[in-house]
């Protein structure tokens, strides 16, 4: 095409990748030439204006984390070269081991991020079984969650070493942190560099020792990519009872809750000259003196009695009584203990019936709650037992997340029926049944 002298054109020019380029001339009539930049887009066929239309894209669900494979149609022989074009509309190239090209054209995504979640476009040259292959990458991620109620009421003595725990789980791992009255912030884990305040990587806040200043509501926050749960404890310092004179005989009474499975802790801060002996009685009747160690109760240095993993056993009276080398009674404390239970209860399931399409990945959730934890399993229709554990579990082309989602990949016919997840503790059983069908 010719165009008259001064006179300029424009042509966009697009290349469909794995297609040979074909050369573009341009010029002008008259006496001289003159230079034309020529814009180039690359983009797959099928695409407009940079973005994907895919059809019927296949779906890859995988943990935050993990790997995720993405195969490029049906496989590719002869050592050909595929391409793969990122969510981003950018060519995937090897970085940093984060990606990994296999022989057959399947590309391997390591430690996956939400970052990488949407359409990959696997581009097959000329002569390929399929010239464009779409496949969508699900990141799953699990909201952070802090077992047992969301705001409990603590009691500490002025002066005695405190704990308190914040048990957070979810997919990836949450940051924890506590929020101390007054809005200072300390991280988990934190040294505390010889102050007053200190945190373990189990998430536990340890006041060394406390004062009435310290009462007020403290927050344990877990955050991550898939949200934020938070824990809140208000905190009351009493202060502690008077010096014994190692004359009087005197009791206290002070109620104290704990949660089922949880660890119990009851102080019995004695001061005299000269030192005290020191015993606790259980409400069984048995009696541990100090120190001693005797199954799940301890009675410790400084006269506290820890009791571990409390159960409904464990309620009743504590009594702690001292005597002097005359073995004459002095103050004794008295503690009413409370076991708190919550049965386990499925707090979101599946609906009664679930549909799934051939070959797309389907979820059933199954979040449970409970004191002590709950234990979730699945039941699927041919009665296997797919148990929740810690880490997530692959089962055939089922796996089971940590916190008791059950998936399943490339669905088939013979995957439906009828799946029960069943949360279970020693106080309570509960379940919730779904029936898949599969078109």
């Amino acid at each position: 095409m010719s165009l008259r002298s001064g006179a300029i054109k424009t042509w966009l020019v697009r290349w469909v990748y794995g297609q040979s380029l074909r050369r573009v001339r341009l010029g002008v009539t008259g006496e001289a030439w003159i230079q034309v930049r020529v814009k180039v887009n690359i983009v797959a066929e099928g695409q407009s204006n940079g973005h994907p239309t895919p059809q019927d894209p296949r779906v890859i669900m995988v943990t935050y984390g993990g790997s995720a494979s993405l195969p490029c149609g049906g496989g590719i022989g002869g050592g050909a070269k595929v391409s793969w074009i990122s969510p981003t509309h950018r060519v995937v190239t090897p970085v940093s081991g984060k990606y990994e090209f296999l022989g057959n054209g399947t590309l391997v995504v390591h430690r996956v991020q939400r970052s990488d979640s949407g359409n990959y476009t696997c581009l097959v040259p000329e002569g390929g079984p399929s010239p464009r292959t779409t496949t969508a990458l699900e990141v799953l991620l699990t909201p952070p969650s802090i077992n047992g109620p969301s705001i409990v009421i603590v009691t500490a003595t002025e002066g005695v070493r405190l704990l308190l725990d914040c048990a957070a789980s979810g997919t990836p791992r949450p940051r924890v942190a506590w929020v101390l009255p007054g809005d200072a912030v300390v991280p988990v884990p934190y040294g505390g560099g010889g102050g007053r305040v200190a945190t373990f990587s189990n998430g536990t806040l340890e006041l060394r020792s406390p004062r009435r200043v310290d009462a007020g509501r403290l927050t344990c926050v877990a955050r991550s990519e898939g949200g934020e749960a938070r824990l809140g404890v208000d905190l009351r310092v009493a202060p502690p009872p008077p010096r014994s004179t190692g004359l009087r005989y005197k009791s206290r009474v002070a109620p104290v809750m704990v949660l089922n499975g949880g660890p119990l802790w009851l102080h019995c801060p004695v001061d005299s000259d000269p030192p005290l002996r020191l015993s606790w009685t259980l409400p069984t009747g048995v009696v541990l003196v100090q120190p001693q160690t005797a199954g799940r109760y301890a009675v410790l240095l400084n006269g506290t009695l820890a009791v571990r993993q409390a159960t409904p056993h464990d309620h009743g009276s504590y009594v702690c009584r001292t005597s002097d080398w005359r073995s004459v009674a002095v103050p004794t404390v008295r503690t009413e203990v409370v076991v708190v239970s919550h049965p386990a209860r499925i707090t979101s399931g599946p609906s009664p019936v679930s549909h799934a399409q051939r070959g797309v990945a389907l979820q059933l959730d199954c979040v449970a709650t409970g004191a002590p934890r709950a234990e979730v399993a699945w039941e699927t229709p041919d009665r296997t037992r797919l148990a929740v554990g810690t880490q997530p579990r692959l089962y055939g082309n089922k796996y089971v997340h940590p916190q008791g989602a059950l998936v399943i990949q490339n669905p088939t016919p013979r995957d439906a029926g009828l799946y029960r997840c069943t949360a279970r503790n020693a106080v309570g059983v509960d379940s919730k049944q779904t029936y898949l069908n599969v078109s």
